[in-house]
């Protein structure tokens, strides 16, 4: 009798040398590359340090209760954008070097 429990994933977590890689090539950052997740909740959140710079990258699950779609993403990030250049203190958003605040990334 075979009792192997069939599962099934609902979510998966990107390595941070996959998070490395994509920053290293999405974004101006100077030297070495190193990043390590920082949290997982609804959204995955990865500490990215370069030999000048230090950010958290936010990666986005694909729907959450509060924002379901593209749209909804990019508001939140326009959003933040909007408050830092009107000098308050959120922690906002850097655009890519094609100067998009947002981008997809394939997960199985």
């Amino acid at each position: 009798m075979n009792n192997a429990l069939t599962s099934h994933v609902m979510r998966s977590v990107i390595a941070p040398e996959s998070i490395a890689s994509l920053v290293t090539t999405e974004y101006k950052l100077e030297g070495d590359v190193r990043c390590t997740l920082h949290a997982v909740n609804l959204n995955e959140h990865y500490l990215v340090e370069s030999e000048t710079r230090r950010h958290f990258f936010r990666l986005y699950s694909r729907r959450t209760y509060w924002a379901a779609t593209e749209s909804e993403h990019r508001f939140e990030l326009e959003w933040l954008a909007f408050l830092h250049r009107h000098e308050q203190p959120v922690s906002h958003p850097i655009p890519r070097m094609n100067r998009e605040l947002l981008g997809t990334v394939e997960t199985p």
